[in-house]
């Protein structure tokens, strides 16, 4: 279970709609109903939020988190790019599902509502790895922001079926600020914060290391379901899940099914 979540990890006023901490029949019949925040339901939810968020750690943390990302985004924009990135893409922290890159960039991944050919880009970072210090979460979206300037000439870097970074990706990165190195089939994948560049960010741009104050823990693997191989007279083992007991005779052969022992290794 996630640190963050819990009994009482519940959005806006549901986790105060119990008759215990003082609100009312009208309250616990409209459960999206925000409370007013006076007497003691104002000390409840006062109270859960330091249960669940603790000290350090509020509710809308991750507004400064995105706030901070964009403000790098525009301030890396005009000191190592120029000025010519897009001057707004969608910046979001997302799961990293079976990925294991730190962040990544999607073309034309939005549209506008109003003009269906306005496609705004995206670029996303990983969850799981917002508690790595701020500069590599930082190098994490300067090295997207070389994927977003290659897309914008028409440039291929990355070749998604191979996983493979092309020299495109290392000229455009070492022009950035980045030292990029050859990381065996992968091509030119491994990247360097320059010291200039790092002192940059670190004298220039001043990151708040105290927006970065959450991250989502990986979840553990699921553990995969055991099967039990069944056999017939039929050159074929049917593996069925292990709670499951087959009784029954094999349409094609007409011999009954059998359970296949594991046979123990030797030594």
């Amino acid at each position: 279970m996630n640190a963050l979540d819990g009994p009482d990890a519940r959005s806006g006023s549901a986790a105060l709609l119990d008759p215990e901490r003082g609100a009312g029949p009208a309250e616990r019949q409209q459960p999206g109903r925000a409370l007013p925040a006076t007497g003691s339901v104002a000390g409840a939810r006062g109270a859960d939020n330091e249960k669940v968020w603790g000290v350090h750690l509020k509710p809308d943390s991750h507004r400064p988190l995105l706030a901070e990302l964009e403000r790098f985004y525009a301030w890396a924009n005009a000191v190592f790019f120029a000025g010519c990135l897009y001057a707004r893409v969608f910046i979001n922290v997302a799961a990293k599902g079976f990925r294991k890159a730190t962040g990544w960039f999607i073309p034309t991944r939005w549209q506008a509502t109003a003009d269906p050919a306005v496609r705004p880009h995206e670029i996303v970072l990983a969850a799981e790895h917002l508690n790595h210090p701020p500069l590599e979460i930082l190098h994490s979206l300067l090295i997207a922001m070389v994927h977003l300037s290659n897309a914008q000439v028409g440039r291929r870097d990355y070749h998604p079926l191979r996983h493979y970074y092309s020299r495109a990706f290392k000229d455009e990165a070492e022009a950035r600020g980045l030292r990029v190195e050859r990381d065996g089939w992968r091509g030119w994948a491994r990247t360097i914060l320059l010291p200039s560049t790092r002192r940059r960010i670190v004298e220039d741009f001043r990151p708040d290391a105290g927006v970065f104050a959450a991250y989502r823990p990986e979840a553990e693997p699921k553990a995969r379901p055991k099967r039990r191989p069944w056999e017939c007279a039929c050159p074929v083992r049917h593996y069925v899940a292990a709670r499951i007991e087959v009784r029954g005779w094999c349409e094609v052969c007409g011999a009954r099914y059998v359970l296949v022992e594991p046979q123990k290794r030797k030594g």
